[in-house]
């Protein structure tokens, strides 16, 4: 393949893109993000698909960690494949600041014509933030499956956003851990799974302030937490719950700002309207304020 016909301007194509979230329940409770993709380099200016930055993050009391990275570039010579890997001597791991690491490394032998692929695995202590699962790029998709098994303890609110048609599944399934008395306990594990095909790429455009407003993913918000045994920890969930924790900032104090107004809105509530007409005088009154 030397273009990709949806997107013949495209400088390189996701051939394919397998992303698997799911929980580690042993001696305790880690997050697993594992991802691997394969890139097609169509013209010279997509070579930059090769320079890769993963970030992650360490702090003395939640860690993160990536491993397993493996990169290799695929070249046709002369007819053959030839694989070029990645040494591990060419992977920077970069401290940026107090917490943020940044993993850097560029496949080699890369040029017009050449598949690259990586993979590597996140392992993280953050068990109730799930990372995005982004299906939208600044290159187009051919393919692209998304996997997340969320034990019953951590109860996530999904939504989808953007404007691509993502085909999106749920299933249950369990699974057993020991407990202290040695009997299994058994629970519930929710299986989402995400499939995507020849997905334009999002490209910059004038006045956009954030593309990220516009990009297809599924996001995750946590609302409950429920171990056995314990008392279930509920997050917002409702605007009740929303009201609650905003009378605990300083936003409730600027709810309670005094009216500049009250003789003039006292004077439109006293007449003879009704709830519409005064909503209409009272926003009359205030445009009228306005230099």
């Amino acid at each position: 393949m030397s273009s990709y016909e949806p997107d013949p301007e495209a400088r390189a194509v996701i051939l394919n893109e397998d992303t698997y979230l799911w929980y580690d329940i042993s001696t305790g409770i880690d997050l697993i993000y594992e991802y691997t993709v394969r890139i097609k380099v169509l013209r010279p200016e997509g070579t930059d698909v090769a320079d890769v930055e993963l970030d992650y993050t360490s702090t003395p009391s939640m860690k993160e960690s990536i491993s397993g990275l493996n990169a290799a570039a695929y070249n046709l010579v002369d007819g053959k494949v030839v694989k070029t890997p990645l040494k591990k001597q060419y992977i920077f791991d970069e401290q940026v600041s107090d917490n943020l690491h940044v993993v850097k490394f560029s496949i080699p032998e890369v040029r017009e014509g050449t598949v690259i692929e990586y993979r590597y695995r996140l392992t993280s202590d953050y068990v109730t933030s799930i990372p995005s699962l982004v299906f939208q790029h600044d290159i187009p998709v051919m393919h692209c499956s998304a996997k997340a098994a969320i034990p019953e303890f951590f109860r996530f609110n999904r939504s989808l956003k953007g404007y691509l048609s993502i085909n999106i599944s749920e299933s249950l399934s369990s699974a057993s851990i020991p407990d202290t008395g040695g009997m299994p306990y058994t629970y519930t594990i929710r299986n989402i799974v995400c499939t995507g095909e020849n997905l334009p790429a999002l490209r910059r455009e004038p006045y956009v302030w954030c593309l990220n407003d516009y990009r297809s993913m599924l996001e995750f918000e946590l609302s409950q937490i429920a171990f056995p045994m314990q008392p279930v920890q509920s997050y917002s969930t409702s605007w009740a719950d929303v009201n609650d924790a905003l009378r605990k900032t300083s936003f409730d104090s600027h709810c309670r700002m005094g009216n500049p107004f009250r003789k003039e809105v006292d004077e439109i509530v006293a007449r003879q309207l009704t709830n519409d007409e005064k909503l209409v005088a009272i926003l009359r009154l205030i445009q009228s304020k306005i230099t």
